[in-house]
């Protein structure tokens, strides 16, 4: 587990900033609060087009759905680029389900090959070879979504588990929601042992809080097998999100140690607490809070900004299918840039993140 300093309030130095890079917006599950890195917009409920599978789309589809399209060699050329320009090492892989990219492996070599940290967010509800795939490809962090510890749980989070009830009845739904945790299970446990045997890769995991037993359900799971975890506001619910927060606290008697602020943007912000396990020793988690940082020409005069409507404040760059995005719930011209726009510094956004991320 990883260790804090009590009291101490840090900048995340040791933390750099990363570029998220996704690569589909395909996947095998449909989790109810998923906005798909912004192509999904707010409390929208409905099954993405392409969740079940990986695919080519239609150029007439509308732009938002035409954004979660496959990564190309173009993007993967791009996303290289974009990293020296702005002196970013970090590339973390999204999407959708990244691993659902017929080329992932590919691209993990590709960016690796140009020095750069390349980490995933991932399900992990698949065959461990999968997982061995991306460890060829020299992997340097997985991060796994782990939303539900039951069978019930995953049928009230998971739009295909309720359709599958809907149509074949609540049997076969939690027989699949079964088969999927095991699975999800089986590639945590892989890549842990990896850990243990290489100390430069990292796994972790991601959990959206929806209510308090499922959520310490997940916290002490993830104790028992050293697995850090951190805590995620349901951004379309967050006030459900925070009762919920006292009420896990309360019951874990948990402690704040720590806070932590990103310095470049709000994606690293976030507060450590303590509890004792029943053997006595500590046992930690994080919950992520999103820094107050704005870009300027972008924020400044945004009629969301100081709203819940803002639900990341600037949270980083996402490059997706021929675009850069600097917000998950506005699509206009100021947060969405195609490459060659984005270059030519259109509406000085390029001066505008230089200066973000400290770029001379």
């Amino acid at each position: 587990m990883i260790r804090y300093m009590e009291n101490k309030r840090t900048n995340l130095v040791n933390n750099p900033a990363s570029i998220r890079f996704i690569l589909t917006g395909s996947c095998q599950s449909g989790c109810n609060f998923c906005h798909l890195e912004g192509n999904r917009p707010a409390g929208y409920l409905a099954l993405h087009p392409d969740i079940s599978g990986w695919k080519e789309k239609s150029p007439y589809l509308p732009l938002l759905e035409r954004l979660s399209y496959p990564a190309k060699s173009a993007d993967v050329r791009f996303v290289v680029k974009l990293a020296k320009i702005l002196k970013i090492s970090k590339i973390h892989l999204t999407g959708g389900e990244p691993t659902l990219h017929p080329e992932v492996g590919k691209i993990t070599k590709t960016l690796k090959s140009k020095g750069l940290h390349v980490a995933m967010t991932t399900h992990g509800e698949y065959a461990t070879s999968v997982l061995e795939k991306m460890f060829i490809a020299g992997i340097d962090a997985v991060i796994f979504s782990l939303h539900c510890a039951t069978a019930e749980e995953y049928l009230t989070m998971d739009l295909i588990a309720q359709d599958i009830n809907e149509k074949f009845g609540l049997e076969k739904a939690l027989l699949y929601a079964k088969t999927r945790l095991a699975t999800k299970k089986a590639s945590i446990i892989s890549c842990l042992q990896r850990s243990k045997k290489n100390k430069n890769f990292q796994t972790a995991a991601n959990h959206v809080i929806r209510n308090a037993p499922a959520a310490i359900g997940i916290i002490k799971f993830c104790n028992e097998y050293g697995l850090d975890i951190r805590l995620q506001r349901n951004m379309n619910k967050p006030d459900e999100s925070n009762k919920v927060i006292e009420e896990i606290t309360s019951v874990l008697n948990a402690k704040r140690i720590s806070e932590e602020t990103g310095l470049y943007d709000s994606s690293l912000g976030g507060t450590i607490y303590e509890y004792r396990l029943k053997n006595g020793q500590k046992g930690s988690f994080r919950l992520k809070d999103f820094s107050s940082i704005y870009l300027p020409f972008m924020c400044n005069d945004c009629i969301l900004k100081g709203t819940s409507k803002c639900r990341e404040r600037f949270y980083g760059i996402r490059v997706q299918h021929g675009y850069v995005r600097l917000c998950i719930d506005r699509h206009d011209e100021k947060v969405l840039y195609d490459y060659e726009n984005f270059l030519a510094n259109k509406n000085a956004v390029l001066t505008q993140l230089k200066r973000q991320y400290r770029v001379s």
